[in-house]
């Protein structure tokens, strides 16, 4: 049996404030909904802008913030 061993390592790119946010998700990237002062490699993953406050209404966040996050394999 094999075991696989993969080096990676995430850009991200925190939003100070959702609701003040202009633009689109860049290419590569995914949208992250995750707890404030926590690891947002840890958050939810939303596919659109209009999945905000997703975690939230499943009880998953209290505290919310946003992040744009790629993973670099």
């Amino acid at each position: 049996m094999s075991t696989l061993n993969y080096d990676v390592s995430f850009d991200i790119k925190h939003i100070d404030d959702i609701s003040t946010y202009k633009g689109f998700i860049p290419s590569g990237y995914d949208l992250i909904e995750y707890e404030k002062d926590t690891d947002p490699v840890e958050g939810t993953v939303l596919y659109g802008f209009d999945e905000i406050g997703l975690a939230v209404s499943w009880g998953e966040v209290k505290n919310p913030a946003y992040a744009f996050i790629k993973a670099n394999f």
